[in-house]
């Protein structure tokens, strides 16, 4: 290690550090610092010209009296900054997309008639139940009721609305096993 840079990074000096001579003295480390961390050999060295541009726009090495503590402080949020936005932007997850025609904000003609079918079943299903099934069934699932608020409505007990829906839920699984 330098002669100069020993001097600089005692405690006790706090003389101006010069940015060629820590340039100088970090290049190398911090270039082996962002291969490490699985930066090509391109984008290793434009991180640590980052890292001395960084430096200069904070004003520069100033009075440091720990200049490697401050340089790769300076590394590691730059590795943290690029880290996040490569995360927040998926960058390895992006596909080109050759056809935006393929991309429709209505459903097929096919789904939306396949829906409307089992939709026409399900009513046809619930119109089968039982006369206090349907009630029971309609104010839980469509009316948002909860098990007593039903009960109270129709003047039953909890346990005969639970078995109410024990039944309805039986009738539209076997419903939805013919789908």
């Amino acid at each position: 290690m330098s002669n100069k840079l020993t001097k600089h990074s005692t405690r006790e000096q706090t003389s101006e550090v010069d940015i060629k001579d820590l340039s100088s003295v970090y290049q190398r480390p911090l270039l082996r610092y962002f291969q490490r961390q699985g930066f090509n050999n391109t984008d290793a060295h434009d991180c640590v010209q980052e890292v001395f541009a960084r430096m200069i726009s904070k004003g520069g090495v100033q009075k440091l009296e720990n200049p490697q503590g401050y340089i790769f402080k300076i590394a590691n949020n730059l590795l943290t900054d690029k880290l996040r936005k490569q995360r927040s932007q998926f960058a390895d997850k992006h596909e080109p997309v050759a056809d935006a025609s393929l991309f429709c904000e209505r459903p097929l003609q096919e789904r939306v008639l396949a829906g409307e079918e089992e939709l026409a079943l399900v009513k046809r299903a619930i119109l089968k139940m039982p006369k206090q099934t349907q009630r029971v069934f309609v104010l839980n699932r469509f009316e948002n009721l909860k098990y007593k608020e039903v009960a109270k409505v129709l003047g039953m007990s909890v346990s005969g609305v639970e078995k109410h829906m024990m039944l309805a839920l039986k009738q539209l699984h076997k419903l939805r096993d013919l789908l």
